[in-house]
C-alpha cells in the first residue's frame, strides 16, 4: 500500500478540543457523538461517511446483556469465529489485503 506524502497522521484524543481550536481540521469521529458535543459548542460541522470514498468500513456489532444471558450459544457462534477472523487477519493478512 503507498501512503500518501501529503497527510500529516496525529495521534487521536478522543477529543473534540483540537477541533473547536483550528478551523481547517478534520478529525474522524463517531457520527452519532461528536458533532452534537461540536454543535453544542457552537462549531459549523459537516460529516463525510467513509463509506462515500467507496470503502465499506467495518460494522460494530452490539447486544443487549439480557439477550447475551438468555442466549449464551448464539452469542458465542458469532464472538468466537470473529476473533478467529481477526486473528487470522493479523497473522495472515496477504490474502484477505489483495481483495481491496
Amino acid at each position: 500500500m503507498q501512503r500518501s506524502t501529503n497527510v500529516r497522521e496525529i495521534p487521536s484524543t478522543s477529543s473534540i478540543a483540537n477541533f473547536l481550536a483550528d478551523p481547517g481540521y478534520a478529525q474522524q469521529i463517531f457520527v452519532t457523538s461528536e458533532p452534537y458535543f461540536a454543535k453544542q459548542a457552537d462549531a459549523q460541522v459537516r460529516t463525510t461517511l467513509i463509506s462515500s470514498s467507496g470503502y465499506d468500513p467495518y460494522r460494530v456489532q452490539f447486544t443487549t446483556r439480557d439477550f447475551a444471558a438468555r442466549n449464551p450459544d448464539i452469542v458465542a457462534k458469532f464472538v468466537r469465529p470473529s476473533i478467529r477472523g481477526w486473528q487470522d487477519d493479523l497473522r495472515y493478512p496477504g490474502p484477505t489485503y489483495v481483495l481491496l
